[in-house]
């Protein structure tokens, strides 16, 4: 992820750390967003660029990319990782019980006879047909202004073409 858009993922978790979290004032003002991003480009010398930090960008803007790319994140850094441990530790328990029988069910009755192991590399497999399916998700975000057509964008800078800018954003800098 290039800076950009790691400003832009600090900017949008402030915002939303302070209206959906409800912090206090105290903790979180509703002017720190900006002000800590632009604190930022002044790190990476854009200061000359930080008065457009708020330029057209919305709370729908910041919500709609923000929360996506959270979700994005949380699921490879830290629901992936510990969905792999358990589905190896099945993986393993499922050896370790190949041979263990074990009295099976159906409609909560006793039926026939099965192994433990094999019910937990079955368990096991489901699992990983989810895991399969949640990979095919797409993380889809919209960029767009306040109505969804890049209107006080347009009017201030004709020439560019912020259709082609907020998808090239969405896609390239934010991975969504």
């Amino acid at each position: 992820m290039n800076n950009l858009a790691k400003l832009f993922l600090s900017y949008a978790s402030i915002t939303i750390r302070h209206r959906y979290l409800k912090m206090p004032q105290s903790r979180v003002k509703l002017k720190s967003p900006q002000q800590t991003t632009k604190k930022e480009f002044d790190k990476l010398d854009l200061g000359k660029y930080k008065e457009f930090i708020h330029f057209g960008l919305t709370s729908q803007d910041i919500n709609n990319t923000a929360i996506p790319l959270s979700i994005k994140e949380a699921l490879h850094k830290i629901y992936l990782p510990h969905l792999e441990e358990v589905l190896e530790a099945l993986s393993e328990l499922s050896e370790t019980c190949a041979k263990i029988p074990m009295l099976s069910k159906t409609h909560g009755q006793p039926a026939s006879p099965t192994l433990l192991g094999k019910e937990i590399a079955v368990f096991s497999h489901r699992l990983e047909i989810q895991k399969s399916s949640l990979m095919q998700v797409q993380n889809a975000a919209k960029f767009a202004g306040a109505t969804g057509n890049f209107n006080a964008h347009q009017v201030a800078y004709s020439e560019i073409n912020w259709k082609d800018f907020g998808k090239k954003f969405v896609e390239e800098q934010l991975g969504l």
